[in-house]
């Protein structure tokens, strides 16, 4: 999974920030759907920091999918991953629209985050060393999380041999064990002119992700998952 994320404060009365939105993505984003945050009452969101960008509406296309919050705005693929060249052109002209609405008064973080599924345990494919008390350990529940600072860049990463993915199988969706190594990589101080510079930050959240995914893993591995670069 793959979503391109903008965070943001707004001008305009939180229940406003969708009507504002909505006409400008409805023609290519035509099946609306109200998610169940909108259920509870305002009062009881607006006290919990967990609800502050937790998006409120979908937006949904045969491959894409629009979220919309008060304070947040994101885009998601749907279905099989097409490529940066599909994915990322389609994140620049979605995010170049929202920004010339003038929802956002200032935009607080962009981000961009990977969700990489894997069949197996992928502790054994990792470039990379856990141990305690100076003993390297091997367990069947392990769950890694960490934050780095890169290029500029903070990447939080975590890694699970825990996960469920429900995958698509015979016109239904099957729950499918294995592991999971999640990066989201995030610029947390846009520039003021954001409109201008996001399809060039975009690139390079791209680019820093890549990189630290494909640190991550042992090079006979990586050979076998025939990577374009």
């Amino acid at each position: 999974m793959v979503v391109a994320e903008v965070r943001f404060e707004s001008p305009l009365p939180p229940d406003a920030v969708f009507g504002a939105m909505y006409p400008g993505f409805q023609a290519d984003y035509p099946q609306l759907l109200r998610l169940p945050v909108t259920e509870i009452p305002a009062v009881l969101r607006d006290k919990d920091p967990q609800f502050e960008f937790q998006p409120h509406y979908q937006l949904q296309a045969p491959n894409y999918v629009i979220q919309i919050g008060p304070k947040v705005f994101s885009i998601l693929r749907q279905g099989e991953y097409p490529g940066w060249s599909d994915f990322g052109s389609t994140v620049k002209a979605a995010v170049a629209r929202f920004l010339r609405m003038d929802v956002a008064k200032t935009v607080l973080r962009a981000s961009i985050r990977y969700t990489n599924f894997f069949s197996f345990d992928i502790f054994g494919k990792l470039n990379a060393r856990f141990s305690v008390a100076d003993q390297s350990f091997n367990s069947s529940e392990t769950m890694v999380r960490t934050v780095l600072d890169v290029g500029g860049y903070q990447q939080i990463l975590i890694i699970t041999n825990t996960a469920v993915y429900n995958e698509p199988r015979n016109g239904g969706m099957k729950p499918s064990a294995g592991s999971v190594i999640d990066i989201d990589t995030l610029l947390v101080t846009p520039q003021k002119d954001l409109t201008r510079e996001y399809p060039v930050l975009l690139d390079k959240m791209h680019e820093a992700e890549k990189k630290l995914f494909f640190a991550l893993l042992k090079t006979d591995f990586v050979a076998t998952l025939h990577p374009e670069y």
